[in-house]
């Protein structure tokens, strides 16, 4: 039994390394390569539109469609949040991923286009949560790791549908 749970501990241990994992820093997210499934690019096109298909996204759209790239476009409610004075406000982002690949790279680049407020655009774009010295606004330090979760639970989502 011992010996069960050592192999359970080490499995996920190596599956939470193994994942991609964005930051956000006041730039943004900076882009992601990871190494190529063996997946023809025809494959990688095709389960990339399904993949947005299929995952809980708002209005979804694959466009910009080459040999050797993809973007994908869509909306995430929920996507971070952030408190004031002891009141939750939830933000639905518009973003893209733009996926691009060789023969044995791809790489995912992740931009928030807009950020939505109780359905309201704000005149706000990531960089504007962070200070001067590149440190999250201290009343917003619950952005961070919230729209790092959900980002890279998207980006770990679509790797793992394309890799197949």
């Amino acid at each position: 039994m011992k010996k069960f749970f050592s192999v359970i501990a080490l499995l996920l241990i190596v599956n939470g390394y193994s994942q991609a994992k964005l930051e956000l820093t006041p730039q943004g997210f900076h882009p992601i390569e990871i190494d190529r499934s063996g997946r023809t690019n025809e494959e990688i096109i095709d389960a990339s539109k399904i993949w947005a298909s299929e995952y809980r996204h708002e209005q979804p759209s694959v466009f910009e469609v080459t040999p050797n790239s993809l973007k994908i476009s869509a909306q995430r409610n929920n996507a971070f949040f952030y408190r004031n004075i002891g009141e939750e406000f939830y933000c639905r982002i518009d973003y893209t991923m733009a996926v691009s690949f060789t023969d044995t790279k791809i790489r995912i680049a992740f931009t928030v286009n807009e950020i939505y407020e109780r359905n309201v655009r704000k005149e706000l774009e990531l960089s504007d949560y962070f200070t001067s010295d590149g440190k999250i606004k201290q009343d917003f330090r619950d952005i961070k790791p919230s729209i790092e979760r959900t980002v890279n639970n998207l980006i770990n989502s679509y790797i793992g549908y394309i890799s197949g």
